[in-house]
Protein backbone atom coordinates (compact mmCIF):
# COMPACT_ATOMS: atom_id res chain seq x y z
CA UNK A 1 0.00 0.00 0.00
CA UNK A 2 1.48 3.35 -0.75
CA UNK A 3 1.70 5.97 1.55
CA UNK A 4 -1.24 8.48 0.22
CA UNK A 5 -3.55 5.32 0.87
CA UNK A 6 -2.28 4.72 4.27
CA UNK A 7 -3.17 8.36 5.04
CA UNK A 8 -6.22 7.95 3.15
CA UNK A 9 -6.98 4.25 5.36
CA UNK A 10 -6.14 6.59 8.70
CA UNK A 11 -8.93 8.86 8.08
CA UNK A 12 -11.25 6.42 7.25
CA UNK A 13 -10.56 4.94 10.49
CA UNK A 14 -10.69 8.39 12.42
CA UNK A 15 -14.16 8.70 10.81
CA UNK A 16 -15.47 5.30 11.39
CA UNK A 17 -14.57 5.40 14.93
CA UNK A 18 -16.40 8.97 15.66
CA UNK A 19 -19.19 7.25 14.19
CA UNK A 20 -19.43 4.20 16.18
CA UNK A 21 -19.26 6.75 19.19
CA UNK A 22 -22.26 8.58 18.38
CA UNK A 23 -24.04 5.79 17.91
CA UNK A 24 -22.94 4.11 21.19
CA UNK A 25 -23.73 6.80 23.24
CA UNK A 26 -27.20 7.52 21.12
CA UNK A 27 -28.10 3.90 22.22
CA UNK A 28 -26.66 5.00 26.07
CA UNK A 29 -29.36 7.75 26.06
CA UNK A 30 -32.27 5.98 24.64
CA UNK A 31 -32.47 2.87 25.97
CA UNK A 32 -33.85 2.23 29.37
CA UNK A 33 -31.90 -0.64 30.99
CA UNK A 34 -29.05 0.49 33.22
CA UNK A 35 -26.86 -2.70 32.17
CA UNK A 36 -27.18 -1.54 28.40
CA UNK A 37 -26.34 2.76 29.56
CA UNK A 38 -23.42 1.34 31.17
CA UNK A 39 -22.09 -0.43 28.63
CA UNK A 40 -22.79 1.65 25.69
CA UNK A 41 -21.00 4.76 27.54
CA UNK A 42 -18.21 2.33 28.13
CA UNK A 43 -17.70 1.10 25.15
CA UNK A 44 -18.05 4.99 23.92
CA UNK A 45 -15.93 6.39 25.59
CA UNK A 46 -13.26 3.73 24.00
CA UNK A 47 -14.00 4.56 20.81
CA UNK A 48 -13.49 7.67 21.96
CA UNK A 49 -9.89 6.95 23.09
CA UNK A 50 -9.26 4.89 19.81
CA UNK A 51 -10.01 8.06 17.90
CA UNK A 52 -7.90 10.21 20.39
CA UNK A 53 -4.66 7.90 19.51
CA UNK A 54 -5.34 7.18 16.17
CA UNK A 55 -5.61 11.43 15.65
CA UNK A 56 -2.01 11.94 17.13
CA UNK A 57 -0.67 9.09 14.54
CA UNK A 58 -2.75 11.24 11.86
CA UNK A 59 -0.91 14.55 13.06
CA UNK A 60 2.56 13.01 13.11
CA UNK A 61 2.38 11.81 9.82
CA UNK A 62 0.67 14.66 8.31
CA UNK A 63 3.60 17.01 10.39
CA UNK A 64 6.61 14.58 9.00
CA UNK A 65 5.38 13.02 5.32
CA UNK A 66 5.71 9.35 6.91
CA UNK A 67 4.89 7.18 9.40
CA UNK A 68 6.29 7.86 12.99
CA UNK A 69 9.15 6.24 13.92
CA UNK A 70 8.58 6.81 17.78
CA UNK A 71 4.87 7.69 18.84
CA UNK A 72 3.01 5.08 21.63
CA UNK A 73 -0.04 4.26 20.42
CA UNK A 74 -0.91 1.58 23.75
CA UNK A 75 -4.69 2.44 24.54
CA UNK A 76 -6.44 1.36 27.57
CA UNK A 77 -7.33 -1.95 28.43
CA UNK A 78 -11.07 -2.41 27.98
CA UNK A 79 -12.78 -2.40 31.64
CA UNK A 80 -16.40 -3.26 30.10
CA UNK A 81 -16.47 -6.30 31.56
CA UNK A 82 -15.59 -4.47 34.91
CA UNK A 83 -18.30 -1.87 34.62
CA UNK A 84 -20.84 -4.14 33.54
CA UNK A 85 -20.25 -6.49 36.57
CA UNK A 86 -20.92 -3.48 38.92
CA UNK A 87 -23.78 -2.39 37.35
CA UNK A 88 -25.42 -6.20 37.78
CA UNK A 89 -24.28 -5.91 41.16
CA UNK A 90 -26.96 -3.52 41.65
CA UNK A 91 -29.93 -4.12 38.99
CA UNK A 92 -32.81 -5.46 39.42
CA UNK A 93 -32.00 -9.24 37.16
CA UNK A 94 -35.83 -8.02 35.29
CA UNK A 95 -34.31 -4.51 33.90
CA UNK A 96 -36.57 -3.37 31.06
CA UNK A 97 -35.15 -3.40 27.29
CA UNK A 98 -36.41 -3.80 24.38
CA UNK A 99 -36.00 -4.81 20.82
CA UNK A 100 -33.77 -2.13 19.53
CA UNK A 101 -31.59 -2.99 22.69
CA UNK A 102 -30.85 -5.98 20.87
CA UNK A 103 -30.95 -4.55 17.18
CA UNK A 104 -28.21 -2.08 18.79
CA UNK A 105 -25.70 -4.12 20.09
CA UNK A 106 -26.30 -6.84 17.21
CA UNK A 107 -25.12 -3.39 15.38
CA UNK A 108 -22.09 -3.02 17.82
CA UNK A 109 -21.03 -6.50 17.05
CA UNK A 110 -20.84 -5.66 13.29
CA UNK A 111 -19.29 -2.34 14.09
CA UNK A 112 -16.56 -4.08 16.26
CA UNK A 113 -15.94 -7.15 13.59
CA UNK A 114 -15.64 -4.64 10.38
CA UNK A 115 -13.27 -2.70 12.25
CA UNK A 116 -10.70 -5.43 13.49
CA UNK A 117 -11.06 -6.99 9.98
CA UNK A 118 -10.28 -3.39 8.66
CA UNK A 119 -7.50 -2.84 11.18
CA UNK A 120 -5.85 -6.45 10.59
CA UNK A 121 -5.89 -5.81 6.42
CA UNK A 122 -4.02 -2.69 7.39
CA UNK A 123 -1.49 -4.90 8.96
CA UNK A 124 -1.20 -7.08 6.89
CA UNK A 125 -0.71 -4.60 3.86
CA UNK A 126 2.45 -3.69 5.48
CA UNK A 127 5.73 -4.88 3.64
CA UNK A 128 8.54 -3.56 6.63
CA UNK A 129 6.87 -4.07 10.10
CA UNK A 130 9.39 -2.54 12.47
CA UNK A 131 9.86 0.17 9.70
CA UNK A 132 6.35 0.75 9.91
CA UNK A 133 5.78 0.68 13.14
CA UNK A 134 3.59 -2.13 13.73
CA UNK A 135 6.27 -4.39 15.96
Amino acid sequence: MVEKGRLDALEIALANEMKEREFYLKNAQRTKNPVGKAMFQQIGDEELEHYDRLKQLHAEWEKSGKWPESLPLALSNTVIKDVLAGVLSKVDAVAESDANDLEAVRTAIDFEEKGSAFYASLRDQVTDRKREGVL
